[in-house]
């Protein structure tokens, strides 16, 4: 097992043919929001059906989806032409099928396979409803394309126009135009309808469209003007740390940052965890993030990048810090009770996920399930968008033994949910949109002098510790995990009782069930989360 991936070095380049690979590809056209005025559900139906069928049906390969929307030419203000594509290079479908059967309920062409055969005819039935229209393609054995055309009602004014201000699509921006992104390629030749050569295609129109930034394809890490690397599969280990033992990652005192797109996020946790010791030979900045790489994960992965090279090209004497990569670990599975050990070392956290575009107060969905009794106040602003902050909201109750609560996400509309969750039930909470902010957040509840160091005795003028910590685990600068870890430790170090940590997860893997029993973690929640069964769980705790 010679590869980054755990994969043996003669799986390469086989990967077109391996079966039970597939990559999951996004592509968004830049610079336009997707708010919109429609049926409740019905975008997200269409999507999920015809993505779940792609999946369902390609063993190997890629599934594709698109995403295009344009103001409407020579129609009523405000409207939108949209385009949904998914393509997929799975079994695909007869002609007699696709003539006789395509959209009939309860049709399936192969009757082997699981589901009810009402994916296609619900979708039909929706777009219909909607005036939109559904176009398919398909020949067995290569694949399927369907696109679904719609002329939906802008939601507002900037429906139609760029994303908000604070969206990070936008504004790393500045930072990265007419830079260079090298796509790195051990195989020069792979065909053009291989699944990593069109992962090249979408990232590299990624690059252009949404961040113009400059973008060529190399066989190696040699090229002069070169400002981000970036490896759309993971090669045989050996190979990169030839690269970079030969200086690939430098140009002269200037560092080259590296990112590697895993196929999913199982692969990530072993690229980040198996590999950690061959990885920490780095001296340099390496970033491990899973498929689909969407705008606002590739931002976010651009935007620490930057960071980190700022800080060490700031930082004073003679050998850089080397970096140890991990990718986040996403869980979801029984009950954990927590087994608190030292064995893994402290590692940091380089994977970061999308978050969903800012909340609209409009929505009205959204406004349902966050509408508050009138004599629930006592909301905090969110954090500046410019600044890492986190503010506490004002107590909730008014009294010492309503729970404190530390709540960890990097997606704003979670937050805004479990935030109403805790003005209802009168707990008093902070907020956290990563794993180091809440690390120092919990850190200063225990009387942590800000800034000091974590081995500094903690001072008596400290606020009041937190119960329990609500932790997402995929998330940007930090997971889950890793912050978990690092609480646990201080814990220990200190000689603190030990705050109850339950994570939120949407994903499952048994890597990452051990992940979080060695992390430390309490109890988990799938998401998405039952209000319900989690204020079960926060009860007063004892040895807080």
């Amino acid at each position: 097992m010679n590869s980054l991936s755990g994969r043996s070095d003669k799986d390469e380049p086989k990967a077109k043919n391996e079966d039970g690979i597939v990559g999951v590809m996004l592509d968004i056209e830049p610079k336009r929001s997707w708010l919109v005025r429609t049926q409740p559900g019905a975008l997200r139906r269409i999507i999920m059906n015809l993505l779940g069928n792609a999946l369902k049906y390609t063993t190997s390969g890629f599934v594709a989806v698109s995403l295009r929307a344009a103001p409407s030419e020579g129609r009523a203000a405000g409207k939108i032409d949209t385009l949904i594509r998914v393509v997929d290079s799975g079994k695909g479908m007869s002609d007699d099928f696709m003539r006789d059967r395509l959209f009939v309920p309860f049709s399936q062409e192969d009757t082997f396979q699981p589901g009810t055969g009402l994916g296609l005819s619900i979708v039909k039935q929706i777009v219909d409803s909607l005036g939109g229209t559904v176009d398919v393609q398909s020949q067995q054995n290569v694949g399927t394309e369907i696109e679904v055309r719609m002329h939906l009602n802008s939601a507002n004014e900037h429906a139609i126009g760029l994303p908000e201000p604070n969206d990070v699509t936008r504004v790393i921006t500045p930072s990265v135009k007419g830079k260079h992104m090298v796509l790195l390629d051990p195989w020069p030749e792979r065909p053009v309808n291989e699944r990593t050569a069109r992962l090249q295609g979408t990232l590299r129109e990624l690059c252009e469209n949404w961040y113009e930034m400059r973008v060529s394809k190399s066989v190696s890490m040699d090229v002069e003007d070169a400002d981000f690397y970036l490896y759309a599969e993971p090669p045989a280990v050996d190979h990169v740390l030839r690269e970079v033992r030969r200086g690939g990652l430098k140009q002269g005192n200037r560092l080259i940052p590296l990112i590697l797109v895993c196929l999913n996020a199982e692969e990530a946790i072993t690229v980040g965890r198996n590999q950690v010791q061959r990885l920490a030979e780095f001296d340099s900045i390496v970033e491990v993030i899973p498929q689909p790489a969407g705008p606002r994960k590739l931002a976010k992965v651009l935007q620490m990048c930057m960071r980190t090279v700022h800080e060490k090209s700031a930082e004073s004497g003679g050998e850089q810090e080397k970096v140890a990569v991990v990718a986040a670990s996403p869980t979801a599975s029984p009950q954990l009770k927590r087994k608190a050990t030292s064995d893994n070392p402290p590692i940091s956290s380089s994977l970061s996920f999308p978050s969903p575009p800012p909340l609209d107060p409009a929505t009205p969905a959204l406004e349902g399930m966050l509408q508050l009794p009138p004599n629930v106040t006592g909301a905090t602003a969110a954090p500046d968008a410019h600044t890492n902050g986190v503010r506490d909201s004002e107590r909730n109750g008014g009294t010492d033994q309503a729970l404190h609560i530390l709540l960890v996400d990097d997606n704003r509309i979670n937050l805004q949910l479990l935030m109403a969750f805790m003005k209802k039930n009168g707990y008093s909470y902070a907020e956290a949109e990563n794993g180091l902010e809440a690390l120092q957040k919990y850190q200063a509840s225990c009387g942590l002098p800000e800034g000091a160091s974590e081995s500094q005795p903690l001072s008596n003028d400290r606020q009041r510790r937190f119960d329990y910590v609500l932790m997402d685990i995929s998330m940007p600068i930090m997971n889950g995990l890793e912050s978990t870890r690092r609480i646990r430790a201080f814990e220990r170090e200190h000689r603190l009782s030990s705050a109850g940590v339950i994570a939120l997860t949407g994903l499952a893997s048994k890597e990452a069930h051990k992940e979080a029993e060695t992390a430390g973690v309490d109890v988990f929640l799938p998401k998405p989360v039952r209000f319900a069964a989690l204020k079960r769980l926060l009860v007063p705790r004892e040895d807080s």
